[in-house]
């Protein structure tokens, strides 16, 4: 989450790209005024965490309805590969992870362990279970909990490398360059039928809204 008063918030959505976002900011403070700014690259009590969700911050901000509010949205099928690497990669070191929210920390560390206990397809509804069904990352990050609108513009994660001089431009940084940051290696990951239904099921609004395909093999 990124966030400068009376001119933006950056609504982080998992695996889109929002660390490339947040560092591509944070290394270009020199070029704006960094009062009123907030940025999160960690996980912190409430509204202040990585990934606030937009109904949250909605009420915590005063400017919030007289800014720009945007956020990057993904394919879910990628955006769920993606997370389940990135959930296995975090094991060798999770002894060295110190946080001050042990709530935060203890449920992180059950999502790798189970990444790296479970096979794919039986970690997807495992991980996902709080996702509503017909909802998605879209609805749950980024509209209020009926799926009322509020106000946040959406890139496309496959467009990002278009659309970042606009996003850079809005976030007070042109001509900055977008690093590649928070990769994870890519590796097959094999879709079972009743795992692809549940996405199908719980990703609904993002497949439809979106028209991204019903299929993870598309």
């Amino acid at each position: 989450m990124v966030y400068r008063r009376n001119e933006f918030c950056f609504i982080h959505i998992p695996r889109t790209g929002g660390i490339s976002l947040t560092t591509a900011f944070a290394s270009n403070l020199q070029l704006i005024e960094a009062r009123g700014v907030l940025i999160s690259t960690g996980h912190f009590p409430y509204v202040l965490r990585r990934h606030a969700r937009a109904h949250e911050l909605s009420t915590y901000l005063a400017d919030w309805d007289q800014i720009a509010r945007f956020a990057v949205i993904r394919n879910p099928w990628r955006a769920i590969e993606s997370n389940y690497r990135r959930m296995r990669s975090f094991a060798p070191g999770l002894k060295q992870v110190v946080a001050a929210d042990r709530d935060w920390y203890e449920t992180f560390v059950s999502a790798v362990r189970a990444a790296n206990s479970l096979p794919f397809a039986d970690w997807v509804p495992h991980f996902y279970a709080f996702m509503v069904e017909g909802t998605g990352h879209w609805w749950h990050y980024c509209l209020a909990d009926d799926g009322a609108d509020l106000g946040v513009k959406a890139f496309r994660y496959e467009e990002l490398s278009e659309h970042w001089p606009q996003l850079a431009e809005q976030m007070g940084i042109p001509g900055a360059d977008l690093p590649r940051c928070n990769q994870v290696e890519s590796a097959a990951c094999q879709w079972r039928p009743d795992a692809v239904e549940f996405v199908r099921s719980r990703f609904a609004d993002d497949l439809n809204r979106f028209r991204y395909p019903q299929d993870p093999y598309l």
